[in-house]
């Protein structure tokens, strides 16, 4: 793989992957606090 391909999706894979980890956290948060 070449790092010139890889440079430019790296920061929006690893936004994408903090959205989805916030919005698992967030369910969970939610889902515990509505017991």
């Amino acid at each position: 793989m070449d790092r010139i391909g890889w440079s430019t999706p790296v920061p929006l894979v690893t936004y994408w992957s903090l959205t989805a980890l916030f919005y698992q956290a967030g369910k969970s948060l939610s889902y515990w606090f509505s017991l």
